[in-house]
């Protein structure tokens, strides 16, 4: 799985609303390595506020 400018696109987000809630949807079929990656870029962008569901 590639996420392309995820970090990019963190701080833009970041920009508009630095209290954002960033939810991280996977389906149920994914690796749960993916999702822990996806994960691991938003811990390291400093981000606290984190929602995970399937779908």
């Amino acid at each position: 799985m590639k996420v392309p400018n995820s970090n990019a696109l963190i701080q833009q987000k970041l920009k508009v609303n630095s209290e954002m809630i960033f939810k991280v949807i996977t389906d149920r079929q994914a690796k749960y390595n993916d999702m822990i990656r996806v994960v691991d870029r938003l811990k390291a962008a400093k981000i606290e506020k984190i929602s995970l569901s399937t779908n």
